[in-house]
């Protein structure tokens, strides 16, 4: 570990003291200075599985006095083994400070290792320190090493004996990690993921936290990011047995508003028995933001059927064209352009040979539907209903704009199969 304390003769410091603010804590020139040594625990924020790119490997702790002087700057160097918990003492005078921490240097976006690099103990803290951003690629792959930064208002230094202070860093990118399971006969290999929307571009570079308390607030979209879907190269085989193999990559906070569901959606690229590459699409269930240091699972079960939608729309006469807007089934989200009658047709089909499952064998039910738009007509046990396994229903007229979203459960039984199974989707009507 270094620190950095200026040392300088009696002479030399108080020439300094002319030219600099006085590091007391409130910088009040009638307090004696009586500095005192006190113990700080530095560590980061555990996550379920934390592997050694995501530990803390160096790290830069600065305290600010209420003047914004700069009173000390411990250091510890790089270390090629990670560590989640240090401590290290520091002398201050009795007092508050405000403790800015970073580590993971190399990781850090140039601008901030510059402004770490501009720290000098007894100085001001440079100009606009505390309101850093830091500029991420919307994705960066499994093994890079994981930036982190962390803020504390008010920590106290006190003379009294045993008060000990702990510093949390936060993970500057959230984790996403899929993990694939293989329910069907046949041996099924996995060659990549995508998912999205993700943003990339600049966010705070301090963790912002939620009304005081320590959890992550929700991510807010600074001026000039962009969101896009990421790729992510996976290299999974399954075997015909039941077995689960993960993939992770990381991406910077982001918020799924731009799309029509407001949630997060994937694709899933698999290869069964060396046949034509196949997308499975879906949505990732209720996450609709990712925040900084998050650690997101998500289950994928790989069956013998994958589900598919069509969509008849009849609107008004004399309304917009008959017609759906735009209409993306494999993310299982519906967009209508005006009022009028529709018609959801689930269709299941078979992994092996594409074919469809006869209606017959489909037992459709649904679950619930969230309307809280009011686009959807009729009372809310009654707004679709499910006729010979399909749902039926009707966009509201009027000027109503909305989404709809309706947890809908489809179960397979063919008479050739020992046991049947079962589909949980939420279906996501938008109306524009």
């Amino acid at each position: 570990m270094k620190t950095h304390h200026t040392l300088l003769p009696l002479i030399a410091l108080a020439i300094l003291a002319l030219a600099l603010p006085c590091c007391r804590a409130d910088s009040d020139p009638t307090e004696p200075a009586a500095p005192v040594s006190t113990r700080f625990a530095i560590s980061s924020r555990a996550q379920e599985s934390v592997a050694d790119n995501e530990l803390i490997h160096d790290y830069t702790v600065t305290f600010v006095n209420n003047v914004s002087t700069v009173c000390a700057v411990v250091e510890r160097d790089e270390s090629a083994a990670g560590f989640e918990h240090d401590e290290f003492d520091v002398e201050l005078n009795p007092g508050y400070y405000t403790v800015y921490a970073y580590a993971n240097r190399s990781a850090l976006p140039e601008n901030i290792r510059t402004a770490l690099g501009s720290l000098s103990e007894g100085a001001p803290l440079p100009e606009g320190f505390a309101d850093l951003t830091a500029d991420f690629p919307a994705y960066a792959g499994a093994g890079s090493l994981i930036p982190m930064s962390g803020v504390m208002n008010g920590v106290e230094i006190s003379s009294r004996p045993g008060v000990n202070t702990s510093i949390e860093l936060i993970r500057m990118l959230a984790r996403v990690e899929f993990e694939f399971s293989n329910a069907s006969a046949d041996p099924i290999e996995v060659t990549g993921v995508t998912f999205g929307p993700v943003y990339s571009g600049d966010v705070t570079a301090l963790p912002v936290f939620d009304n005081n308390s320590r959890d992550i607030a929700r991510p807010v979209i600074l001026d000039g990011s962009l969101a896009s879907t990421v790729e992510h190269d996976v290299d999974v085989r399954l075997t015909g047995e039941q077995r689960t193999l993960a993939s992770h990559f990381y991406i910077r906070e982001s918020v799924a508003d731009s799309h029509p569901t407001g949630q997060f959606t994937f694709a899933v690229k698999v290869q069964r028995n060396g046949r034509e590459e196949e997308d499975l699409y879906a949505l990732a269930p209720d996450i609709s933001a990712i925040r900084r240091n998050d650690y997101i699972q998500i289950p994928v079960i790989l069956t013998d059927y994958s589900l598919d939608v069509d969509t008849e729309f009849y609107p008004p006469i004399g309304g917009y064209p008959a017609v759906v807007v735009e209409q993306n089934n494999n993310e299982y989200y519906i967009r209508f352009g005006s009022s009028g009658k529709f018609t959801i047709i689930p269709k299941v089909r078979r992994s092996a040979d594409g074919s469809t499952v006869a209606p017959a064998y489909l037992d459709v039910e649904v679950d619930k539907v969230t309307d809280t738009s009011g686009i959807l007509e009729g009372d809310d046990g009654q707004k679709l209903k499910v006729q010979s396994g399909e749902l039926l229903g009707t966009l509201a007229s009027g000027p109503s704009r909305g989404t709809a979203v309706v947890n809908l459960g489809i179960t397979v039984t063919e008479p050739d199969r020992p046991a049947s199974r079962t589909f949980r989707r939420n279906f996501h009507i938008v109306r524009d």
